[in-house]
């Protein structure tokens, strides 16, 4: 067992966090997943507990029933109080969070003339906001333990762009820009920060729109299907573990376009 010492380790103007009789298991990581009832999230959540991580998660929808190794809240993506408070408790009773994984997102679509305020202003909160404010409260954590890793997740839009999804896919880019610029600001402090694009996937988002448009991504994947949303969160539970990558954008998909 390894005791923290008395001095503070999270300071982000909301509150102060202190370990000082906090004990933790070395063995014993910790998962943050924002996002984390959605389709992607919820096998997340999932594999994440099958390879023995305590798992953390936020949403805006209710997670039912969890086990003595999980911990839910309801969290807006862009609420920083509230992404802080989560950190604070997630620290209180685990003592460090070993990774986060930036996975909560929202798409309008839409053609630009008929975007309203409001459905740019969710999508970029959601979206945008919402990576910044995780980071925001994880990274203090990380820098402390001198280690961590930090994986987003991003879209096949962010880098070819999808018709009537200007707004997501500027989000989507706004991310991926910003994971290398982090990973440059954590890396000496033995935090890694990269992004995934899982592609078009037979789950969450995916569910929700046309079937002309589903088949239309199913013909444009050189394997003629559908990403798998379990393979993507299997990936994304294979990175969380490795320790000499860093300011990299993983593309799961099998789309292939001139601009890529």
């Amino acid at each position: 067992m390894r005791h923290f010492p008395a001095e503070s380790f999270l300071k982000t103007g909301v509150k102060l966090v202190t370990a000082m009789n906090y004990t933790y298991e070395n063995n014993k990581r910790v998962a943050l997943i924002t996002g984390g009832t959605g389709g992607l999230g919820r096998i997340l959540v999932e594999l994440f507990l099958q390879s023995g991580y305590s798992v953390s998660y936020s949403s805006r929808q209710s997670a039912g029933t969890q086990s003595e190794m999980e911990l839910w809240r309801c969290v807006d993506a862009g609420d920083s109080t509230g992404h802080v408070r989560f950190v604070e408790e997630i620290v209180s009773r685990w003592g460090r969070i070993d990774v986060l994984v930036i996975n909560a997102g929202v798409t309008v679509d839409k053609v630009i003339p008929h975007l309203s305020d409001s459905d740019m202003d969710r999508m970029l909160d959601t979206n945008l906001k919402g990576f910044f404010t995780a980071v925001k409260a994880v990274l203090p954590i990380m820098k402390q333990q001198q280690s961590g890793h930090i994986i987003a997740v991003s879209s096949f839009a962010a880098t070819a762009g999808t018709y009537g999804q200007s707004v997501y896919a500027a989000t989507k880019a706004g991310i991926e820009g910003a994971v290398k610029s982090a990973a440059r600001e954590a890396g000496e402090y033995g935090v890694r920060v990269n992004a995934v694009m899982p592609g078009f996937m037979d789950t969450g988002m995916g569910n929700k729109v046309a079937d002309a448009v589903r088949e239309k991504a199913r013909q444009e994947n050189v394997m003629k299907r559908l990403s798998s949303a379990r393979e993507s969160a299997s990936f994304i539970v294979f990175l969380a573990g490795m320790k000499q990558v860093s300011g990299q954008i993983f593309n799961l998909d099998s789309r292939i376009t001139g601009w890529l």
